[in-house]
């Protein structure tokens, strides 16, 4: 790997398998505190320049999910009875 840089950031050039897969360098990893079985994201940006991040699960969901109902109206659901809570699943 040699490592080159391009202005404010530093590049690595890594040799891409036969089954598609580089190595991230180390100082790669640790800027973007990738352990063992992280998942990471990649994109190319506009300027066809290829970004990796960290991939949080949490992030990629955030925003998604459908309320049916406001926390004030599903209180006062539950209080007169109209819906009932589920109860977990006994082992």
């Amino acid at each position: 790997m040699r490592a080159r840089s391009t202005g404010r950031a530093i590049g690595f050039a890594t040799t891409l398998t036969a089954k598609g897969q580089v190595t991230i360098p180390k100082r790669i990893r640790d800027a973007l505190h990738l352990a063992p079985s992280a998942q990471v994201e990649f994109s190319v940006n506009d300027a066809g320049d290829v970004v990796l991040r960290a991939f949080d699960r949490f992030d990629a969901v955030h925003g998604g999910a459908e309320v049916k109902w406001r926390t004030d109206e599903l209180m006062r659901l539950l209080r007169a009875g109209l819906i009932r809570p589920r109860r977990p699943a006994r082992p």
